[in-house]
Parts: C-alpha cells; structure tokens; sequence
C-alpha cells in the first residue's frame, strides 16, 4: 500500500513560512501547479555576506511526505561547503537526512540559516568553498558577499 504526500501539511506549513517572525520568507509557491514542487525566496541573513541579497530554494517533496523529508536545492547559485553544486546545488544538513515527521518546513529553513551562518568544513561537498573556509574566512566571507552581489543582489 502506498502512501500519498500530505499535500494539505505542505500547504500549510508553505503558508506558515510566509507570515513567520523567525523566517524572512517573502514568497512560497508551487512551481508548475505541482504540490510536491515549491520555490521559497527568502532574504538573506542581517550581519552577514548574504544580507541584502534574495535567494530562491527549491522543495522536492517526495511522494509519501511527511514520512520522508523533502529535498531543498538553490536555484540561486551559491558559493558555500555545504551546498552540493554537481547535485543542482542539493543543501546538505544532517536535519533534512535524519528526517522526522514531526519537524516542520520552518525548522528545514532555520537549518538552513543555520548553514549558511555557521558553514561546516566537515562533510563538505564543496571542495573550493571548503578550502577557501578552511584556509582563510575573510577571503571565504568576500568570496561569498560576491556571489550574492552578483547572483542575489536585491533590486530597488
């Protein structure tokens, strides 16, 4: 027997984002009229190389969700260790591989700022992103501020 994705849940949690006090979510949609696909744009962390810049994630949701979590890739280039750019930019945190279905679309957002605050050189999938961090942070921290200058810059 299988079982279907909780397409309400997503729903929900998709429209929770949007009005959260924790998350900067400005936009949560489908894409393609799809409901296990959804793009969430979101402003980058204050204080931070990523401020100032709007960046787009893309959910993959699998079919038998919430039992298994969802893929979230960027559809926003980054230059981060934790962020697999051979697997379409797939963000790599140990909340999204040791799923529970207790956890919610916000807590997968909050890992990821999480990641993109705190990028870990271990279990890296980005091998310049992790030699750069692990070398030297202010060239890391620059070389990041100019990846969201170019690819994330806001337009006013």
């Amino acid at each position: 027997m299988s079982v279907k994705a909780d397409i309400e849940r997503i729903k929900r949690e998709m429209n929770d984002l949007k009005s959260s006090e924790l998350v900067p979510v400005t936009k949560a949609e489908r894409i393609d009229n799809n409901d296990l696909l959804w793009k969430v744009i979101f402003e980058g962390p204050d204080e931070s190389p990523y401020e100032d810049g709007i960046f787009t994630l893309k959910f993959i949701f699998p079919e038998d969700y919430p039992n298994h979590g969802p893929e979230a890739r960027f559809i926003t280039p980054m230059f981060h260790p934790n962020i697999d750019a051979t697997r379409d930019n797939h963000v790599c945190i140990n909340l999204l591989n040791s799923w529970d279905r207790n956890r919610t679309l916000e807590d997968v957002i909050l890992g990821i700022f999480d990641i993109l605050l705190n990028p870990l050189v271990k279990g890296a999938y980005s091998n310049e992103a992790r030699a750069l961090l692990a070398k030297d942070y202010d060239e890391y921290y620059d070389k990041v501020e100019e990846y969201t200058y170019k690819y994330a810059k806001k337009e006013y």
